[in-house]
């Protein structure tokens, strides 16, 4: 049976999560957070994947500036991967890592991380306004190497990868590059329904036939025990989505997964030990409220 439930006491996800991951997106344990984030895409620790023994990194591509970061970046601009100093065994501080190349720089786009390598998808390089990319991007931080590879099979932004089963799905998203004359915020509606795919083996993309039942930008995704999972988002309505979607990575197909307690976009998902945490995020179309619960999925299939 599947249930969403708001814990706002859980603390067991905290000790599992590695801590520099909770200090970078700004949260001090799981429950109630700290300071509000949203739209932070971040790649570190035991949530995506060990990089590297006694060594993670974060990509930051956020909305907001935490004080343990050693440097200011532009609104909505993924410039730099950062990582704990390697002299510093607790994680508490940061130095500045190899940049994203100054001609690849986006904010709104997607992280993941496979084979010890983190994948950069899409995003949009003008914050809200313009220049949503197709762009695909891989660093490798053994040697602090960023490599272009080939574009996805569309341009987007405001959205979640994840991998699973040695594939990286690309799920939601919009292109905020879209504006009408008289409607600066139509891009809110201009949603990408289709899920795209990149085979790690063959190098090659591929689109889902299934489209997402309910799409939207800035949800978030997780991958759990053969399925994956799609929380929230947000459109042209004024507040965030709550849907919760399952889908059937051996059939393809789409299925409803219950619904969150407060709608959300921008949060942060991971899945751990059979149950799925989403944590902070947007209650609103663009912006505030800003949830500070964490919900828990039990994915009991």
């Amino acid at each position: 049976m599947i249930r969403i439930n708001s814990d706002a006491n859980e603390v067991s996800l905290a000790h599992r999560m590695h801590i520099a991951l909770l200090k970078a997106a700004g949260y001090g344990y799981c429950g109630a957070t700290p300071r509000r984030r949203i739209h932070l895409e971040f790649v570190a620790g035991l949530v995506a994947g060990r990089l590297r023994k006694g060594q993670q990194w974060l990509i930051w591509n956020g909305m907001r500036w935490p004080a343990v970061l050693p440097c200011w970046l532009p609104w909505h601009c993924c410039t730099v991967a950062l990582c704990p100093k390697r002299t510093d065994p607790s994680g508490d501080e940061w130095e500045k890592g190899p940049a994203v190349p100054e001609s690849r720089r986006r904010g709104g786009a997607g992280t993941a991380v496979c084979d010890g390598k983190i994948y950069l998808a899409c995003g949009i390089m003008d914050g809200h306004t313009s220049w949503t990319v197709a762009w695909f991007d891989e660093f490798d931080p053994a040697i602090g190497e960023w490599t272009e590879l080939p574009d996805t099979p569309r341009a987007g932004d405001h959205f979640s990868a994840v991998v699973s089963d040695g594939q990286l799905d690309l799920v939601g998203g919009r292109n905020t590059s879209y504006h009408e004359p008289d409607n600066f915020m139509a891009c809110f509606d201009e949603v990408v329904p289709e899920a795209d795919v990149y085979n790690f083996s063959t190098g090659a993309w591929s689109t889902l036939p299934a489209k997402l039942p309910v799409p939207t930008a800035g949800g978030e995704l997780a991958a759990l025990d053969g399925s994956i999972y799609y929380f929230g988002g947000e459109t042209g309505q004024e507040l965030a989505h709550s849907d919760a979607l399952r889908l059937d990575t051996a059939t393809g197909e789409w299925h409803p997964a219950g619904s969150l307690v407060t709608g959300r976009h921008g949060a942060g998902t991971a899945g751990l030990d059979g149950r799925i945490h989403v944590v902070a995020g947007s209650g609103g179309r663009g912006g505030g409220p800003e949830p500070d619960s964490t919900e828990v999925l039990d994915a009991g299939l």
